[in-house]
């Protein structure tokens, strides 16, 4: 009797689907960060803002890294950019993990 293995297919074809699911996923993951940060809760990064400058004033830290943290949650594209990086570190998360995975998975020769 033939042992069925999920996903028994030679090594790279195995590594194209992984990477195409964590793609998708990103593409999800951007879209949902940015109805998150900008419909559902549009003060989120003020509210980030706010609370790093209390930390960083009872961590005791300069006037001149606080302002360089304020600016920079002070720069236009903000939510699209954490959007946008999120979306690509799912993808190449995927893609590393699919590349050790399918060590796993993979299509033994011989097989069909």
């Amino acid at each position: 009797m033939k042992k069925l293995r999920p996903l028994s297919l030679p090594y790279w074809k195995n590594v194209a689907f992984g990477t195409m699911v964590s793609l998708i996923t990103g593409v999800g993951m951007l879209f949902s960060s940015l109805f998150f940060t900008e419909v559902v809760f549009p003060d989120y990064f003020d509210t980030i803002k706010e609370v790093g400058i209390e930390i960083y004033e009872d961590d005791g830290a300069t006037q001149d890294e606080i302002d360089e943290y304020v600016a920079y949650y002070e720069s236009e594209g903000l939510g699209i950019a954490n959007a946008v990086s999120g979306a690509i570190g799912s993808t190449v998360t995927g893609l590393v993990m699919s590349l050790v995975i399918a060590l796993f998975f993979r299509q033994k020769k011989g097989e069909e």
